[in-house]
């Protein structure tokens, strides 16, 4: 139910957004790399970032400053591929493991 309560306060551009990438999609299957070509050409990677507060945000990011770090960036393409009906989330607690964990 919270992916749905988060989906339904998405702003309209956003939704319009991944409407127009989910079109250019030849199958279901190509949506991740559609969405992620499209936040390679049309935002910045910044190393120092402020992480995304609400949905809001993620339309922020995504027409304003268009400029974010790696769980920006991570939290607006789960959001496309959400709204694209495709199973998704970010995690923003994920860490690199270390030589004595096993990588």
């Amino acid at each position: 139910a919270r992916v749905a309560e988060v989906q339904a306060r998405v702003g309209d551009r956003v939704r319009a957004l991944a409407k127009s990438l989910a079109a250019r999609a030849p199958d279901r299957g190509a949506l991740v790399q559609v969405d992620t070509e499209f936040l390679a050409r049309a935002c910045r990677y910044r190393w120092t970032y402020g992480s995304l507060a609400n949905v809001d945000s993620v339309d922020r990011f995504l027409f304003d400053e268009r400029e974010g770090n790696c769980t920006v960036f991570a939290s607006a393409l789960a959001m496309l591929l959400r709204l694209q009906e495709y199973l998704a989330r970010s995690s923003a607690r994920a860490r690199p493991l270390g030589p004595r964990q096993g990588f």
